[in-house]
């Protein structure tokens, strides 16, 4: 039995061009922990000295997660009891690079993670072997879900290696009518488009990227003058829903005869709420998120005090009572 036995392990290790990139944290781990690797790819996957390695040192099982390349089939084959994948979603849904992304976005109720053995010349696509679900919701955010699914994934592998044949015998063959599409999403993705989305959306949204390769982020535009903010983006490290007890408050205010407020505004009630960076969504005159510390290009993570008092109250820097974010790139 795996789980009674010493399981000798070592790494193949991808390509890292990025080096912000989880995978880049992955690559500290490893040499702090003093992880046992079988190889590193450079710049690019090298499986021609890979396969020359398995067939000088034969190994049992493939272990497979998050490795973002197809694998020949002469590499699937030199495992003589098979390779195995962990994906975070329950196949057959939301195959491809970002499940756990596309899961929040689609605001599903439930999702969770998936051991299957891997599939030739198609990612995600092999039988299921054993899965894990858990329940999401609007107020799920990707980093601590991906940190549960990795957890997860985990356990199940150890799990289906240790009763291979039992869940072999019950596998799953995926219904391909099923199948739905997680596509990898780009970083252009990650600008917050208030004038498109209302306030339930943009949390979402913005739970949906916050601690993934695509950072929530806007661009500071109208009210701004064009030096030194033209084109700056403004990260976010939160976006909430404004509660309902606290948009009375606001609205019976000094916004309380607004009637028309651009989405993308900017707001700062200075008396009650002065920690709150408050931006004005899509629709009626209640959808509104906020933040409480942002990261500004060249001026690094604020508080939205210091945002308040170093550039909204600075008239060298700003030209409007209002001014507003950008909500594309040009």
């Amino acid at each position: 039995m795996i789980k009674q036995a010493t399981l000798k392990h070592s790494l193949v290790i991808p390509p890292n061009k990025k080096p912000r990139t989880p995978l880049a944290t992955y690559h500290e781990f490893i040499k702090q922990n003093s992880i046992p690797i079988f190889q590193v790819f450079q710049d690019k996957t090298d499986f021609e000295t890979l396969e020359q390695k398995l067939i000088e040192q034969p190994q049992d099982y493939g272990v497979v997660a998050s490795f973002g390349h197809m694998i020949p089939d002469k590499i699937i084959d030199k495992f003589d009891k098979g390779m195995y994948v962990i994906h975070p979603s329950l196949l057959p849904k939301y195959r491809g690079a970002c499940p756990i992304q596309h899961a929040i976005l689609n605001r599903e109720k439930e999702t969770g993670v998936s051991i299957i053995e891997i599939s030739k010349n198609k990612f995600d696509a092999g039988a299921i072997l054993w899965q894990y679900k858990c329940q999401i919701d609007e107020s799920t955010q990707f980093g601590p879900l991906s940190q549960l699914l990795a957890e997860q994934g985990g356990i199940g592998m150890l799990e289906v290696l240790s009763n291979l044949e039992k869940h072999k015998e019950n596998a799953i063959i995926q219904d391909p009518t099923k199948v739905t599409s997680a596509k990898m999403i780009p970083s252009e993705f990650g600008l917050m488009e208030f004038q498109e989305l209302d306030a339930l959306s943009m949390q979402v949204k913005f739970n949906a990227l916050y601690d993934s390769n695509t950072r929530p982020k806007a661009i500071l535009l109208k009210g701004f003058e064009d030096k030194p903010f033209n084109q700056t983006p403004v990260y976010f490290d939160q976006l909430k829903m404004v509660p309902s007890v606290h948009i009375d408050e606001i609205l019976n205010g000094q916004l309380k005869d607004v009637n028309d407020i651009p989405a993308g505004s900017l707001y700062i009630n200075s008396s009650k709420f002065k920690d709150m960076l408050l931006i004005k969504c899509q629709g009626d005159k209640y959808q509104w998120v906020f933040a409480k510390e942002i990261t500004l290009t060249g001026y690094g993570k604020m508080k939205i005090v210091d945002f308040n008092q170093k550039i909204l109250q600075n008239k060298s820097f700003v030209k409007q009572a209002n001014p507003q974010f950008k909500f594309q790139l040009s």
